[in-house]
């Protein structure tokens, strides 16, 4: 952490020292600390699609489920065909268990039956093929 301290203290304008330092409060279950520095890094780039899943996935873990959505629809909102987030089966069966946690389990039902369809993991596969039998 100390690195991660003189790095942004040498250069405040570093957006993967901000990401970074989030993974190491992450490590820890500081969430607020850990979203506080991918905001940090969002506003230094706001148009990388990346790191609001990341901050999703903070938000996620801290179980604020609303923030979560927001971020991952900004995400898909900022993606462009050629980099991979609007085909990407794991980032719509992320939204179903972010669906969960909001009790809308029609739109998780939804998102389950995308990644579904554009999953070509046969691990990925019986994972939502589960997922799907509970919901």
């Amino acid at each position: 952490m100390y690195y991660l301290e003189e790095a942004i203290e040498t250069n405040p304008n570093d957006e993967l020292a901000y990401l970074n330092r989030a993974e190491m409060y992450s490590f820890d279950k500081n969430y607020k600390e850990a979203i506080r520095n991918v905001t940090t890094a969002i506003n230094l780039v706001p148009d990388d699609p990346d790191n609001y899943i990341t901050r999703a996935q903070y938000y996620y873990s801290d179980e604020d489920y609303q923030k979560a959505l927001d971020d991952i629809s900004t995400c898909l909102s900022k993606a462009t065909e050629g980099d991979g987030f609007k085909n990407d089966p794991l980032l719509y069966e992320f939204r179903a268990y972010v669906y969960i946690g909001l009790h809308n389990y029609s739109a998780a039902r939804n998102d389950v039956q995308k990644a579904y369809r554009l999953s070509k993991d046969k691990d990925l596969d019986r994972r939502l093929e589960a997922l799907y039998a509970i919901l």
